[in-house]
């Protein structure tokens, strides 16, 4: 450190980090309302990764971290090859 310049002087200069939002739960929020109202019933399949991809703007990781969000949840169950199905309740 230079001579004269105090450590708290520096802080000025230091990037500032914010975190950011769990971008996973957004497109979940909408998904998760249509299970919620009943306009996805129990056994219906849910949108899949490319089409959440598409309706959202988000990457592939991030649609598919939404749906394992419902599947955690309760709310959906995943079946491999098959696709996200709704839970019957």
């Amino acid at each position: 450190m230079r001579a004269g310049v105090a450590a708290q002087d520096l802080d000025a200069y230091r990037p500032r980090f914010r975190r950011q939002a769990q971008v996973a739960d957004h497109p979940a929020d909408p998904v998760r309302a249509r299970i919620e109202s009943g306009d996805l019933a129990p056994g219906a399949r849910l949108p899949s990764i490319a089409t959440l991809t598409q309706e959202y703007g988000i990457a592939r990781t991030t649609a598919g971290k939404a749906l394992r969000l419902l599947v955690d949840e309760g709310l959906a169950e995943m079946s491999p090859g098959m696709g996200t199905f709704v839970t019957r309740k």
